[in-house]
């Protein structure tokens, strides 16, 4: 009964929330134990075609438009596919890390539209720069989350910079000494085995950049995808106009309060909130 309950437990905190975190994570580690099944098969059963290789290489984005053209659904699952555990770890702790970060100051559908639009947005570059010669890869496909990661860790950073994470060996440090250390390594990476990455890496991680400065000065891109409710005729009487019109002046009164607490968690950093200011903020992300 314990264990029942443990489970249930664990299934409501986990996956019955706002957050896309634990399906993203859930996701990335069921292909990753999928594909590598196919791994150990091929290697017990001595196929002359490796099912693994074969799986993996559908999976990946490949270098060539033309051969994109027979795989497109490989512009989703290259970003899930992972070759070693480690990156696979090491890319889920980033991703539980900064993503919470980012949700408890913004809303889903603004990080959806970072995390999502910025694998899409890498994939599509990827196969746009391998159509010119002077930038074509070497490399026959890609496969990395660090695309949407990339985008990610620089909008969390440029909105709250000075925020800290605790590591075990080194305490707390600094969200921007994490952040460019995690981005200068990735990019060194992606620029010795494959340039057209790189240079597709450097575009999302700007995106991610321009996205938060743009959601800074009061334009939501994310509001794109928001959907919208249609209207339906109605007699409006004068007690509903000046309803509207006070309802109207409430939004952009709470609009530029939710403006000066984002320049001040810029500025100084989210602990520097009081715990009304904080409720203020998490109130606004729930209700976007």
């Amino acid at each position: 009964m314990r264990s029942t309950y443990a489970i249930k437990d664990f299934w409501k905190e986990t996956y019955k929330t706002d957050s896309p975190i634990p399906f993203i994570i859930t996701a990335q580690v069921v292909v990753f134990l999928v594909v590598h099944l196919f791994k150990l098969l091929s290697d017990t059963e001595n196929m002359s075609t490796s099912v693994y290789a074969w799986v993996f290489e559908q999976g990946s984005l490949p270098n060539s438009f033309a051969h994109f053209i027979k795989q497109p659904w490989s512009i989703l699952t290259y970003s899930f596919l992972y070759a070693n555990i480690f990156n696979l770890l090491f890319d889920c702790l980033w991703l539980y890390f900064i993503g919470n970060t980012f949700l408890n100051l913004l809303n889903r559908r603004q990080f959806l539209t970072v995390y999502c639009g910025g694998a899409l947005l890498g994939g599509a570059l990827y196969l746009l720069f391998n159509e010119f010669p002077v930038f074509s890869s070497n490399s026959p496909y890609l496969n990395t989350s660090s695309m949407a990661l990339g985008a990610l860790i620089m909008s969390t950073t440029t909105l709250v910079p000075r925020s800290e994470l605790r590591l075990f060996l080194f305490g707390n440090v600094k969200l921007y000494v994490l952040a460019a250390i995690f981005l200068i390594l990735q990019f060194g990476y992606f620029f010795l085995n494959d340039k057209t990455a790189a240079i597709s890496y450097s575009l999302v991680i700007l995106t991610g950049y321009l996205f938060m400065q743009a959601l800074k000065n009061g334009k939501d891109w994310s509001l794109v995808f928001k959907k919208r409710q249609k209207r339906k005729l109605k007699v409006v009487h004068h007690a509903a106009k000046r309803y509207a019109s006070t309802n109207k002046q409430n939004e952009l009164s709470n609009q530029e309060v939710i403006d000066g607490i984002l320049d001040k968690i810029s500025a100084d950093g989210y602990e520097s909130l009081t715990s009304q200011e904080k409720e203020t903020l998490f109130k606004a992300s729930k209700e976007d």
